[in-house]
């Protein structure tokens, strides 16, 4: 393990010079356009959905709380036995989030909603 390895030379020194040289035999490097519409990128071709919806989705989010999934209910009851901690809420707001509205960054207006309903079932 100790040996000095010739082929590997003296990695210490590397100059910017010497990595700029290194970075030039990769190649180009391919950057994705960040400002495209993901409604184009996302969904089935089959089916046209895209699974982002916008607009109000409390009628969504309502029906789901209320005949919620098997994992949903496991998650909530968890959530219920530990004191309804931020650690296990906020994945759970993500789940739900991408569960009902198609979009994991939309938590936020759903934990609310999951939080009064997780309380309401505790009886607090």
């Amino acid at each position: 393990m100790g040996e000095s390895r010739p082929d590997k030379g003296d990695m210490a020194g590397n100059t910017d010079e010497a990595n700029a040289i290194s970075n030039d035999r990769i190649g180009p490097i391919a950057i994705s356009n960040a400002s495209e519409n993901p409604a184009k990128q996302a969904g089935s071709g089959n089916t046209g959905n895209t699974g982002i919806r916008d607009g109000d989705s409390s009628e969504e989010l309502s029906a789901f709380l209320s005949e919620p999934p098997a994992w949903y209910r496991r998650q909530a009851e968890e959530c219920i036995r530990q004191g309804i901690p931020e650690r296990l809420l906020r994945p759970l707001g993500v789940a739900v989030a991408y569960h009902v509205l198609g979009n994991t960054h939309r938590w936020a207006e759903v934990l609310p909603h999951i939080e009064a309903a997780l309380k309401d079932r505790n009886g607090r």
